[in-house]
Formats: structure tokens, sequence, C-alpha cells
């Protein structure tokens, strides 16, 4: 392990520097002890450096022996007191680091102690005075300590990460749901008001970054804004429903009475201007449909197969009177989802457009089937048909095409608008692969026969 290497030499230079120090303190008693001439004063001095050792082993775990030139133990932290009589002492000149600090060298390294059963770290010095070696200080560490240590090091490093990474996510976690739930509030009024509830609002709460705090305030405002243009646009449509309606249906009554008693040659004049202002009013009824149809209205479920029939019934008559056959096949309740009322337009202009370029003796097939989870209506007529660029225009408002029927240009654009506010959708095809004859397609959300 890389820190146990770290480590060990660590320790290791901790200790030699240790033992230097000792060495140097012990330099002027080794000599004296032990020998004949030792007084109270040298057993005296090499009693506090036993004091110290034994202090220094005990703080660090350690073991400290000084030993004599011989080799003869002097202090050992083990002992109870230093030896001083030499017949007492115990030899350690055969440890290989203490031969190495006799010969003047510093000793580092480990080995395996036989006589302790387990491996040691060892420092080994030499006592020396006026450039003789007069001894020698050894430290030695248990090397089975050290890996302890290394344990109990990354134990607490880990304890310590631990803690860390649990205060980290504590803090994220706290910072997440202060910096998140105003952008929570944000997003559940942007999902109420897109559900057509003018008057949810993001703002309110105490806690959130100040920016956030005005990103909710700024929409605020602009849902604010969004319903004043709406009940503004309702205001709208109302008044023109009433100032456009009242002077058309005026004027109708007006030229339907000169026709009335206009000599032949202006006949012809009147009864233009008559069809003028039918599309006239075709042009007002369409917009004020597009402008009332929400994009997210509330739907209610009918039966796609009644409406069908219904309508067809009601087309019949102007069907036949201009040579047209209507067939209707809806045999089966077909339940939707729908705008309220916006099948029934959606049918009338969709018939109303094929009856508009259907050639006498021709047929317009009506059917109402289910596919794939929806309830499609689909409007199939003999005319014409359109090209592949007028396919691709056919819904745009105001467009008619080629082909000059009187109409608004607005039929399907109302189609597609109503099947789209009912969460569905409008399209054309052609109804042979010649081109001609078209397919009006509108697909609606299908509803349970228990919804109806």
């Amino acid at each position: 392990m890389s820190y146990e290497a770290g480590g060990r030499r660590n320790v290791t230079t901790r200790v030699e520097r240790d033992a230097v120090a000792l060495a140097t303190l012990s330099g002027g008693v080794v000599g004296a002890a032990g020998s004949p001439s030792t007084n109270a004063t040298t057993t005296a001095r090499l009693a506090s450096i036993a004091a110290t050792a034994r202090a220094y082993a005990q703080e660090s775990g350690a073991r400290v022996t000084v030993v004599g030139a011989g080799g003869d133990q002097l202090i050992d932290t083990d002992a109870e007191q230093p030896v001083i009589a030499p017949a007492d002492s115990r030899s350690f000149a055969s440890r290989p680091e203490v031969r190495d600090a006799l010969a003047g060298e510093v000793a580092t390294g480990s080995r395996p102690s036989r006589t302790l059963g387990y491996d040691l770290l060892y420092v080994a010095v030499p006592v020396a005075a006026d450039g003789a070696v007069l001894g020698a200080v050894r430290i030695t560490y248990p090397l089975d300590e050290l890996r302890q240590r290394v344990h109990r090091y990354w134990l607490a490093l880990a304890g310590i990460g631990l803690f860390a990474i649990a205060a980290a996510l504590t803090a994220a976690l706290l910072f997440a749901r202060w910096a998140l739930a105003p952008l929570q509030r944000l997003l559940t009024a942007a999902r109420a008001v897109r559900g057509g509830d003018l008057d949810a609002r993001a703002s309110g709460g105490e806690q959130g970054p100040h920016e956030i705090a005005e990103l909710a305030a700024e929409f605020d405002r602009m849902v604010d804004e969004v319903r004043t243009t709406i009940e503004t646009q309702g205001r709208f449509v109302d008044d023109a429903s009433h100032q456009l309606r009242s002077p058309m249906t005026g004027l109708r009554l007006s030229l339907e009475g000169a026709l009335d008693v206009a000599p032949d040659g202006e006949r012809p004049a009147i009864e233009a201007a008559l069809l003028e202002l039918g599309r006239l009013v075709g042009i007002v009824d369409g917009l004020l449909v597009l402008a009332r149809t929400p994009a997210e209205a509330e739907l209610v479920v009918v039966d796609a197969a009644a409406v069908a029939r219904d309508r067809a019934a009601a087309w019949e008559g102007l069907a036949d009177e201009r040579g047209v056959t209507l067939d209707v096949a809806a045999p089966t309740p077909l339940p939707c989802r729908t705008v309220g009322g916006a099948l029934e337009q959606v049918i009338d202009n969709l018939v109303d457009n094929a009856l508009s370029v259907s050639p006498t003796g021709s047929v317009i097939h009506l059917e109402a089937l289910a596919r794939d989870g929806q309830v499609v209506i689909r409007v199939a007529d003999q005319g014409p048909g359109m090209s592949e660029s007028d396919l691709a225009h056919a819904f745009e408002r105001f467009w008619q095409g080629g082909i000059s029927t009187g109409s608004s240009g607005l039929g399907l654009a109302i189609v597609r608008q109503l099947a789209q506010a009912s969460g569905g959708d409008a399209h054309l095809e052609h109804a042979r692969a010649d081109g001609r004859g078209l397919v009006a397609v509108v697909s609606l959300p299908a509803a349970h026969q228990t919804d109806t």
C-alpha cells in the first residue's frame, strides 16, 4: 500500500531524528557508565536519560535501547532501571543494526525479531565523542503498530469522507429544494395556464433564488396580459357578431325586397349582390368560429356515427337538388371526444365543400369508423381533385385553389382548427390514383362506450 510505504518513511525519518537527539543527550554518559570509575553523578545522569527515553517510549509506542561500546545494554525502556553493572547487562552486539551503529554508521530498516515474535522497524545511531564511538542508541517500532495506525488513518479518512459526502448531499438536497421549489411552482402554474386556468400564479413563495422569483413574477405578468388579450378578443367577437350580422341581415332583406320588384334587366345585378352577400356572411361566420375556438377547450363525448347520420339527413335535400347522391356509412355507435358542437361543424363544412365540386350524377361518401384508438370521419367526393401543390395549401385561411366555388376559403381551416382543439387532426388525400376526387379525413380521440 502506497500510504503504508509513505508512513514507514515518515516514521523512519522521525525516529532517526529522535535517535540522534537521544544519542547526543547520552554522549557524555555512555562512555563512563559501567566502568569501574562510575560515580553517583554518572548514575544520576544515566537515570535521567533513562527517564527521558521511557517518556518518549510511552508517548510514541517505541522501544529505546542504549548500549555501550561493546554492545552491552545500559538503558532499555522495557526494563525498570538502567543497567550499571556490566555483569548484569544484556548484550545487543549480535543485532545487525547495533553492529552497524557501533561501527559508526546509521542503520535503518526492518526485520523480524525472533525474540519478540513480530517485525520491527529499527533505527540505530552511534553515540560518539571526540571522534570515538562510545555506544549506540537503537529505537525499534513494531510494524504491526504502524499498520494499525495506517488502518486507523484510513478508517478515519473514510469516516471523514463519508461525513463530508453526507454533509454535501444534505446541503445539496436543501439547496435543490430551496432552488427548485419555485421552479416547481412555475411549472405547475404553466401547466395550469396551458389547461385554460388563467387564474394560476407562479409567484407568492418566500424561498428560492431572486432570479427565479423575478422569472415567476414576469410569468404572472405575462398571464395577466394573456388573460386581458383573451378577454378583449372575446369582447371583440361578441361585438363583431352583433355589429356585423345586424347590418348584413338588413342588407339581405333589402336586396331580397328589391329583387321582388326589380325589372328583369336589373335582377341579375341584385342576384349577384345577394350571392356576394352570402359569401360575406360565410366569411364572417367562419372568422367568428375561428376566433371562438380556443386551443385548449373542454371536451365532451359524442356519438360520431349518430352525428354523421344526422348531418347526412340534413344535407340530403340539397344533394338531391344538385343530382348528387349522399351515401353514409356509420352503422355502430362511435363515441369520441370533441369540442362541443365541433363535429357537426366539421361534417357540415366537409359535405358543403364536397357538394361544391361534385358533378351531377356523382356520389359523396360519408363514413365514420374506428381506427387505432381514434374515430375517423371520411368524406370522399368524385370531383376534379387537387394537385400536390394545392393539397399543401388547402387548409390555409382564405385559400381557394384554382377553382372558384364562391366559398369563403375558411371551411377547411375551420375543420382543422376544430379537430386540433379536440385533440385530433385533419388532412386531405387523393381519392383515385389519377388525382381525381378528394378524401377529407378527420381523426378524433375515441372515448369508451360508458362515457357517452
